[in-house]
């Protein structure tokens, strides 16, 4: 019997030390990404992130455009700023900013109750920016900082095992498109569902400003709207290592185009209107069914893609109606599909639309494709 425990104990140490070990390396992993960009540029240091957690446990990045207080690189030795980024030596990302700041800005404020709204719905929050530079105005930034900030944002992207991500503000939104190359979903309006974009397979919603002088308080509506949509998700806690970057190899930045891993739920992504949503279920009924398809976000639409770049299906709201698009290689596994629905051709004649805002009649198109295509290899198409 001592034997046995004695074994049990040694076992459960070995455990714990691998534990320990992988964790250490995961935040040498990140620690190495940063730390190039992490130098002074027009005299202050960029600041990567705010958040009162261990990085590598942070499950949602809160992303703006730029930081309105610095840090002066006469006042702060990089050791120390990188010590808080990682809370060691008995600091934080609270203690430094407190050392630099009198006290909160209005908009520093607004960002600590969107922590707290999100933080209370089970998300691990980072605060980051897009430019990872600090001016009074995120015009002031010089090309040389905002150059370097973007380089440590990708970074920051690429190596926090984030889950799901929140941008305020339209001048975030616009340099995250042009740094990610994404199409971007429309900003959540306070009174609507939102409507998530993908990256890499995770969700992203785009919010109004939390900063002043452009901020509103109908932002909070927002906020929890947005709150809503990725509870439905139930992605706010950790997994296990699934969440986390492999430690033999940094994988590359996150590409919209990547297969995904995950899919949410495209019925979530096209909001409450009940004709896309028909078409949204027969979708992701036809995704379940073929994980070797990809799913793609734009701001006005949803689209379904075989693995050699082929869309094959794509739909959106055009005026009072739904839009669907088909090619035509998939109702050429279908016929009874075109013959009794009303397709018409498009620009692109590889394609074929279905304009409706009969639910049923979606429905029954898409289901009637999908139990030709079970047999079929999607990614022969």
């Amino acid at each position: 019997m001592t034997d046995v425990t004695t074994g049990q104990t040694c076992s459960a140490a070995t455990a714990l030390r691998t534990e320990v070990e992988m964790s250490n390396e995961r935040h040498r992993i990140l620690e190495d990404a940063i730390s190039p960009f992490v130098e002074t540029v027009d005299g202050y240091f960029p600041r990567p992130w705010f958040t009162r957690h261990d990085p590598m446990d942070c499950t949602l990045l809160l992303v703006g455009a730029s930081s309105a207080k610095s840090f002066p690189a006469g006042d702060l030795q990089k050791s120390d700023l990188m010590n808080a980024l990682f809370n060691r030596a008995g600091t934080s990302c609270c203690d430094l900013y407190q050392r630099f700041v009198a006290s909160p800005s209005p908009s520093r404020q607004n960002l600590d109750r969107a922590i707290q709204v999100l933080e209370d719905a089970g998300w691990r929050v980072m605060k980051t920016n897009v430019t990872c530079a600090s001016a009074a105005l995120d015009s002031q930034i010089s090309p040389e900082a905002r150059r370097n900030g973007t380089e440590l944002f990708k970074a920051v992207m690429n190596h926090v095992p984030w889950r799901a991500m929140v941008i305020f503000g339209s001048g975030a939104a616009k340099r995250f498109r042009r740094i990610t190359g994404v199409e971007m979903p429309p900003m959540a309006d306070a009174d609507a569902q939102p409507i998530a974009g993908l990256l890499g397979g995770k969700p992203f919603f785009v919010i109004p400003t939390l900063a002043y002088p452009g901020y509103r308080s109908s932002v909070w509506r927002c906020v929890s709207r947005c709150v809503s949509a990725l509870d439905d998700l139930d992605l706010a806690k950790p997994n296990n290592g699934e969440c986390r970057p492999n430690i033999q190899r940094a994988g590359p930045a996150l590409s919209p185009r990547q297969p995904l891993q995950r899919p949410a739920p495209i019925v979530l992504l096209v909001g409450t209107d009940t004709a896309l949503q028909a078409a949204a279920r027969g979708l992701d009924l036809l995704l379940a069914d073929h994980p070797e398809l990809e799913l793609r976000s734009g701001s006005s639409q949803i689209s379904l893609w075989a693995p050699l770049q082929r869309r094959l299906f794509r739909i959106k709201r055009q005026g009072s109606r739904v839009d669907l698009l088909i090619h035509r290689d998939i109702l050429a596994y279908c016929e009874i599909a075109r013959d009794h629905f009303d397709m018409a051709p498009h620009k692109n004649t590889d394609f074929l639309r279905l304009f409706s805002d009969d639910t049923s009649a979606v429905k029954a198109l898409l289901n009637r494709i999908r139990q030709c295509l079970d047999r079929v290899d999607l990614a022969s198409i």
